[in-house]
């Protein structure tokens, strides 16, 4: 098993029902290059180790710009998570079209100078 590339983090959580933030530490691996980039960001795949095949693969979002602070992150991943929250309410009352947000977690890479914090989705 290659171990090569891999690192300890710490995934951020937000839970708008509670309104808390929530940290669990796990491994993971994440290419290098970018398989995309926008104007603020570029995505690189990533596997969290600890889950196996397709749910195991997410997109993490680096800031091309230094020196953003990573309290933007945090700020992203909450607007996120409740406008997900809002989304399952509203298709409780089984509109014709369903509505949904991807799930995202702030992604803290403990093992690199720095510390520095990303925004994690769910590869789709």
């Amino acid at each position: 098993f290659d171990l090569s590339g891999v690192e300890k983090a710490i995934r951020h959580e937000f839970d708008p029902r509670a309104g808390k933030w929530t940290r669990t530490a796990f491994l993971c691996r994440i290419e290098e290059q970018p398989f995309a980039e926008g104007a603020m960001r570029t995505a690189h795949r990533m596997w969290d180790l600890a889950t196996s095949g397709v749910a195991g693969l997410f997109v993490v979002k680096f800031s091309k710009d230094r020196s953003e602070s990573s309290q933007q992150f945090f700020e992203d991943v909450q607007m996120q998570m409740e406008a997900r929250m809002w989304a399952q309410k509203f298709n409780e009352r089984n509109p014709p079209k369903s509505v949904d947000f991807i799930a995202a977690y702030v992604l803290e890479l403990v093992d690199r100078p720095g510390h520095p914090f990303c925004g994690v989705e769910n590869f789709i």
